[in-house]
Formats: structure tokens, C-alpha cells, sequence
């Protein structure tokens, strides 16, 4: 749910790409051309660098993922591991503070 907004987020204001309702948006770092899928057309992709990856797709077949795409990507990855390491920060922080408060007593 999180991962969705925040890599929505990126998607439509940094890299371009797809959003998680298959909406197409160009970015600062790439633009999207091709056809739209609600229109017709087969795919819609930013810029022309693909980054190839091992996904599911039945046996040992190799994907392809818009750069844009798998930049969002990257960075969603990045900000949630940020988000987790300043949650630890802040729980650790409240304990000693508490603990220090009951300790002055």
C-alpha cells in the first residue's frame, strides 16, 4: 500500500513510467511515447533504455523493464529501507527518553 504511493509518486513527478493503475506519465528523466494501452495500442515506454531483468514468465525467459520503470523502482526500494532505519531511530529514541524520564525520578 505504501510501496504503491510512493513509487506512484516518483513515477508521475521524477522518472516517467507506468503507475500501478497502468497510467502512463512522463518524468524529468524520461518521457513516455509508444501507444497507450487504453487506446489500443500494446505498450507504452520510457525512454529508450531497457533494463533487462529474470522475472516469472515461465522457464529461464528474460523480461524487460523501461528504465523510468526500474528507476521508481530503485528508489522506492531505497526510501523504504530510509523509512524502516528512521522508525528504528525514533523507537530507539522514545525508549531512552522514557527510560531517562523514569530514571529522574
Amino acid at each position: 500500500m505504501i510501496w504503491d504511493y510512493i513509487r506512484d509518486f516518483i513515477v508521475q513527478y521524477i522518472t516517467g513510467g507506468t503507475t500501478s493503475l497502468d497510467d502512463s506519465y512522463n518524468g524529468f528523466i524520461g518521457s513516455v511515447y509508444g501507444l497507450d494501452p487504453d487506446y489500443g495500442g500494446d505498450y507504452a515506454y520510457t525512454s529508450e533504455i531497457f533494463v533487462p531483468f529474470k522475472g516469472n514468465l515461465g522457464g529461464n525467459e528474460m523480461g524487460w523493464i523501461c528504465f523510468g520503470d526500474w528507476l521508481a523502482t530503485t528508489i522506492t526500494v531505497v526510501i523504504m529501507v530510509l523509512l524502516v532505519v528512521f522508525a528504528v531511530w525514533l523507537v530507539r529514541w522514545v525508549f531512552r527518553a522514557v527510560t531517562s524520564a523514569f530514571l529522574l525520578r
